[in-house]
Order: structure tokens, then C-alpha cells, then sequence
């Protein structure tokens, strides 16, 4: 079994400032676990291989690897293409992707994942050329597809088109203790490539940063956000023993020195917090952090 996963070229103009180029964490996290259970997968980080090349679809601007470019990565043995869905203002563009993945390779199942595709998912699925949508956390899904390609009727957490109908499994429960997922293997990207850029999401005074979570959700349910439809207002953390040991295996094999929690509520739970910081204190680990996901005002005030 063979799995490839895609980051799509990123709608751009010259004017943004907040888009970034940050690693694909999503995939990593889907890639790390089913490597773990014997499945060959590969990313094509569309972005962070391409970051200064530019070329347009649509009169839309695109940053990363060109269509063809990526056509030309997908290797011909895969058996399940992935491609993910972040954001929905990049629809026409991932629209385009999937149909020239499907010309190339009719027989192949693509299968979406992300906010976009998790929050308007009959939509997705009625207006590209997509065959599934996972809906929610992917890790315990993914697996279970890829394991069932002929036969995926059944494996939960998906939606499928199936003679032009959207059918939809029963939903799949999320994963309750963090701490049994792999690290994200950082190896299936070029890393330096996102030192080059210098473009993260928070602020990187020393060069080489990367991204991590140490908790996934957030229970307050906020009108703006996509997080209370996928996460379902649950918050769920890793212990500060496992975060802190992801860190210091980035900065041991890559020299990573700052980094940047993407966690949708990293505060929320004080105790966790304290511990955490403690434990960084204790191993004198050289380097820096922040919270550059941002922090809810009612977490880090006084009680």
C-alpha cells in the first residue's frame, strides 16, 4: 500500500502578510501514523518545495509547485491519493488539482481532508472530481481506508460519493489520549527550505523554527471559527513530557530552535501549562517558544 498526500500551491498577492510559508503539519501528523502501521506514503509539499515560484490559474496567483509539477511527483503505484483542503477561499484552485489528477489517473480514489472539506463537505464532493471526504480528526480514519479501498463502505469518519450520491458513514469517535500518536516526521518535508523562506506564522529570531501542537480543540464556541465543528468543543493535550521530547528531537536532528504552537487553545488548562513550562526549565533545552496561534484572554489572566 501506497499513499500520497498533497499540500496545494497557495492562492497568493503581492499584498498579503499573514499567509505564510509554514510546514504542513496535517499531513505530517496523517503520515507519520500510517508509517507507523507498515504503509509506504509520500508529501509533495507543493509550497515549501516551490516558495519563490510563482505562475497563475484563472487570473489566480499561485506560490508553490506548478499543477504539472505536481502531477509529475505522484508516483505511479500509489493506491490512494490525498490532497488537503484548508481553506476554502483556495476552492477553485483544488477544484482544478483534483480534475487533472483524475484525468491522469481515473482509477484512483482522491480523497480530501481539512476544515474546508470537514464544514462543507456535500459541497466538495458535489462540485470536484473528489471521491471521499474525511470529515474531522484523519489519523485512525486514514488508516482505516487505506486498508479498505475496495470495500469503504463501512470505515467510519468518511463521506463518499457513490452513483451520483453523497453517502455518509457514521462518525468516527476523536482519539482520547494524544500521547499514542507518532511524532510528526519532519524527514517527509525539506525543512531547511522553511529556514530559506523565513516566513512563519509567529516571529523567528533565530532562523530555524518550526511548528508543533501539543493540544488539539477548544471548548468555546466562537462564531468566526471552524474548531467547535471539528474538534466539537472538546480539548484534548499531550502530555508536557511528550511535547517536550518532540522538541528536543527536532533540535537534535535538525537544529531546530524556536518554536511555534499552532494549538487552537494552548492555555486553556493552567495546570498543564505550569507543568509544561517546569519541565522546559528542568532540561535546559537551548531555545525558544511562543504561543504564535495566539492565547484566549480568559486563560492567562489572573484567577
Amino acid at each position: 500500500m501506497h499513499i500520497t498526500l498533497i499540500s496545494p500551491p497557495q492562492v497568493f498577492t503581492k499584498s498579503q502578510v499573514t499567509a505564510g510559508v509554514v510546514p504542513p503539519l496535517g499531513l505530517l501528523c496523517l503520515a507519520s501514523y500510517v508509517k507507523q502501521h507498515n504503509i509506504d506514503v509520500k508529501i509533495i509539499d507543493s509550497v515549501g518545495n516551490k516558495f519563490s515560484q510563482y505562475s497563475s490559474y484563472s487570473n489566480i496567483t499561485l506560490r508553490g509547485m506548478s499543477f504539472q509539477e505536481i502531477l509529475d511527483e505522484i508516483p505511479d503505484d500509489t493506491n490512494l491519493i490525498g490532497v488537503s483542503a484548508l481553506y476554502s477561499s483556495a476552492h477553485l484552485v483544488l477544484k482544478e488539482l483534483i480534475r487533472l489528477i483524475k484525468q491522469k489517473y481515473p482509477a484512483k480514489k482522491v480523497v480530501l481532508g481539512g476544515a474546508h472539506s470537514t464544514i462543507l463537505t456535500e459541497f466538495v464532493l458535489q462540485d470536484t472530481d473528489a471521491d471521499i471526504v474525511v470529515i474531522g480528526e484523519g489519523e485512525l480514519t486514514l488508516l482505516e481506508l487505506s486498508q479498505n479501498l475496495t470495500d469503504y463502505q463501512k470505515v467510519q469518519g468518511i463521506a463518499y460519493k457513490e452513483g451520483g450520491k453523497i453517502n455518509y458513514n457514521s462518525p468516527r469517535a476523536l482519539i482520547s489520549d494524544l500521547d499514542v500518536l507518532p511524532v510528526p516526521d519532519r524527514g517527509l518535508i525539506n525543512i531547511a527550505n522553511y529556514f530559506l523562506a523565513a516566513e512563519p506564522h509567529g516571529c523567528s529570531a533565530s532562523g530555524r523554527w518550526t511548528t508543533l501542537l501539543s493540544s488539539r480543540g477548544c471548548p468555546f464556541n466562537c462564531t468566526f471559527c471552524t474548531t467547535p465543528r471539528i474538534w466539537q468543543r472538546k480539548w484534548r493535550v499531550a502530555s508536557p513530557a511528550r511535547v517536550i521530547e518532540e522538541m528536543a528531537g527536532l533540535n537534535k536532528r535538525f537544529g531546530v530552535s524556536d518554536f511555534h504552537f499552532e494549538d487552537e487553545n494552548m492555555g486553556f488548562n493552567k495546570k498543564w501549562l505550569h507543568e509544561f513550562c517546569d519541565l522546559l526549565i528542568e532540561k535546559k533545552l537551548n531555545i525558544t517558544w511562543q504561543p504564535s496561534n495566539g492565547l484566549r484572554v480568559e486563560t492567562v489572566r489572573s484567577q
